[in-house]
């Protein structure tokens, strides 16, 4: 729904309501100071300072359902929410503005802030975190059931050792839990039950497994992912079994598969308008050339971008000459053909998968797209000490050993979060192994929760139980434990773990390098 009018005489404005949100676009024609911005109803409102009577003229719209134009005196509005644009007519600004505010809610834009420190869905909607996994939870509430399964599966070979399972119709129609066991290196199987650890585990090194070693993606770490045409997996059904893996990993608490560029989810979730942008190109080579015809400021450079290599020729309907006039037609075309057109087939086949336990329904029911939408997740030190909240004994005595360990704990976390373990052990006269500091420069605060719970960041139905540090008295026990069915880090509490340099080399660190042998279920 849309509202649209003039403010004075060089500014255009269109406000729209989309669930209960309101977008604002303004567009100013002023000769001398040309621009557009886009705006938060909220700062919209707080710059005008017309709260109440806006409010009330949008409902007067809402109860008519018919156009209108309003006037309102024109509000001063600082340069720096201007991006500079082309003067236009003020019919020209109108229109561009409803537009570009419709295309808004059509596609989700690329340049969308997603700040997520550990898997928070953050939702055009305004929902918290919290609520979006109790959506997630209720939902799986009513879809699993029955007498679970067992998934017996390699860490080395985990999405080929998990495609057996995923393509047997007796194994997928079932809506019951898995039950995950490792087999070892030496072949046999590991000895834990599973009651939620495990499985956490074999879903993160799944979407791992899958992005480095399953041929049906391509991409990077730096932008994303988008399907692979791989004619010769799709013919035997990988990519619906890849559906089925990411709607299983999704309702039973995995952490999200969130591999995919931008328009690639748009195509997932029905879009009725995709939109590839070059940030959505992943293949470095593409991306690159596509990223000369757009920095591109004149014919010739434009000319010479294309001409570099003419891969593009095999595209049918793209334009054979290009210009600045239509070089943004062709970066859409090109960047749309190498990230959802030429694999518009298995894109079918992967919502075909989707489609188990109605997960694809859900995501597109309530707009939950983030589940699949590739972004950076880095918890930092203080999201994992908020996860990792301790439990103290009862005893005063046994609490001040168990605050000066976790003290120590807290010291590990933030000097790895600071980059300056390795000088942290130095200043302590500790001999780091060429092993340790090669091992240190990759840890990261995400590592400890892998840890204790078997995933990197949170579930998408959360943890259950919370993960939890806890405190045991023991003068033979040094290296820390993970119980990561019950996601818990047991630290132990003697005199030699309340030496920080102690603590932090003997045993923390040896007992991050060793994960397999010092965690449990």
């Amino acid at each position: 729904m849309e509202m649209r009018t003039n403010f004075g005489r060089h500014m255009a404005v269109v406000l729209t309501k989309v669930n209960d949100f309101y977008y604002v676009n303004l567009y100013n024609n002023n000769p001398r100071n040309p621009g557009r911005c886009s705006l938060g109803w909220d700062e919209f409102l707080e710059l005008t300072n017309m709260k109440e009577g806006l409010e009330q003229l949008f409902k007067q719209f809402e109860r008519h359902q018919s156009m209108f134009e309003w006037s309102l005196n024109l509000f001063q509005m600082s340069d720096e929410f201007l991006l500079f644009r082309g003067a236009m007519d003020e019919d020209e600004a109108l229109e561009t503005a409803i537009q570009e505010s419709v295309d808004e809610y059509t596609i989700t834009s690329k340049s969308e802030e997603r700040e997520s420190a550990y898997g928070r869905y953050e939702q055009v909607q305004g929902r918290t975190p919290e609520e979006v996994r109790g959506i997630v939870s209720a939902w799986a509430d009513s879809k699993i059931s029955g007498v679970d399964r067992r998934l017996i599966v390699s860490r080395n070979t985990v999405f080929k050792s998990s495609l057996m399972y995923f393509k047997r119709d007796a194994f997928v129609k079932k809506a019951s839990l898995l039950k995950v066991s490792f087999t070892s290196d030496e072949g046999s199987v590991e000895d834990a039950a599973d009651a939620g650890g495990p499985r956490r585990e074999y879903f993160r090194l799944l979407w791992q497994s899958v992005i480095e070693s399953s041929g049906l993606v391509t991409g990077c770490r730096n932008r994303g992912y988008t399907l692979r045409p791989n004619y010769g997996a799709q013919a035997r059904g990988e990519y619906i079994a890849l559906g089925i893996m990411m709607a299983t990993g999704i309702i039973q608490g995995s952490e999200a598969p969130a591999l995919f560029v931008p328009s690639m989810v748009d195509a997932i979730v029905g879009t009725s308008t995709v939109i590839s942008q070059v940030d959505d190109v992943v293949e470095e080579y593409y991306h690159q050339q596509l990223n000369e015809v757009e920095n591109a400021t004149c014919d010739n450079e434009v000319r010479e971008a294309v001409d570099k290599n003419r891969w593009w020729e095999e595209i049918d309907g793209i334009m054979s000459r290009v210009t600045m006039d239509n070089k943004e037609e062709f970066i859409g075309v090109a960047a749309s053909y190498l990230t959802t057109l030429r694999c518009s087939s298995m894109i079918t086949d992967l919502k075909k998968g989707l489609e188990t336990y109605d997960v694809l329904k859900l995501v597109i029911k309530e707009n939950l797209r983030d589940l699949f939408e590739y972004k950076k997740v880095r918890i930092n030190s203080s999201d994992l000490l908020a996860l990792l909240k301790p439990r103290f004994s009862h005893d005063p005595r046994k609490k001040e050993h168990e605050e000066l360990v976790l003290v120590n704990f807290h010291h590990f976390v933030e000097s790895i979060q600071d980059n300056e373990l390795e000088t942290v052990l130095k200043e302590g006269d500790v001999i780091l192994t060429t092993t340790m500091n090669e091992f240190i420069r990759e840890l990261e605060p995400k590592h400890i929760l892998v840890f204790a719970t078997g995933s990197s960041r949170i579930p998408t139905t959360g943890f259950h139980p919370k993960p939890a540090v806890t405190f045991h008295h023991d003068n033979t026990q040094y290296f820390p434990c993970a119980v990561t069915c019950s996601n818990e880090l047991q630290l132990f509490v003697n005199a030699a773990n309340t030496n920080l340099y102690v603590f932090a080399s003997n045993f923390f660190l040896v007992g991050l390098m060793n994960g397999g042998t010092f965690s449990k279920c």
